[in-house]
């Protein structure tokens, strides 16, 4: 069975592609954290979208702390990439993607993530781009978090137990 934070991982990742920004936030902070102008809301204004963020999640209704270091969450990543249950991709300075095999991520390369301390995705974006890593949930993860032992972290973590 899979920790919760592993658990939680391949959730944040189980929508679509996603920088390391996002298991590190819903690890961290319990979701994505807003900046009061962030990209989305720039983004959702020029497109004519009415964005809505819960007024919680700004980054000035913190603190906001960090309880699960950016290496540690790095490392989680690393073993559900090397059981099969989330996908990984480089992204290279030109942007195209370049898939990452079986054997994953090395140390030396999620080393980047060591002192890793993005509140917000902005600041992800500001700090490293759109890179230098996205992941997915595998098929293998998808099977995964639908066994009936996680619906107990689903009850600790508050989320729903059916959709």
């Amino acid at each position: 069975m899979l920790s919760k934070r592993q658990y939680i991982v391949l959730n944040s990742c189980a929508d679509d592609w996603e920088l390391f920004y996002f298991p590190f936030a819903w690890i961290n902070y319990g979701g994505q954290v807003f900046r009061r102008t962030s990209l989305h809301e720039m983004v959702g204004r020029r497109l004519g979208l009415n964005i809505h963020i819960p007024p919680s999640r700004y980054e000035d209704k913190g603190p906001w702390t960090v309880s699960v270091a950016g290496l540690e969450v790095a490392w989680d990543i690393r073993i559900l990439i090397t059981l099969g249950l989330l996908s990984a991709q480089r992204v290279r300075a030109d942007e195209k993607r370049e898939p990452v095999g079986p054997a994953g991520l090395s140390k030396e390369e999620l080393f980047i993530y060591r002192d890793y301390h993005c509140l917000t995705f902005d600041d992800h974006v500001e700090t490293f781009g759109y890179g230098p890593h996205e992941f997915m949930i595998a098929e293998l993860g998808l099977k995964e978090i639908d066994l009936p032992p996680y619906r107990e972290y689903d009850k600790e973590l508050g989320w729903p137990l059916s959709f």
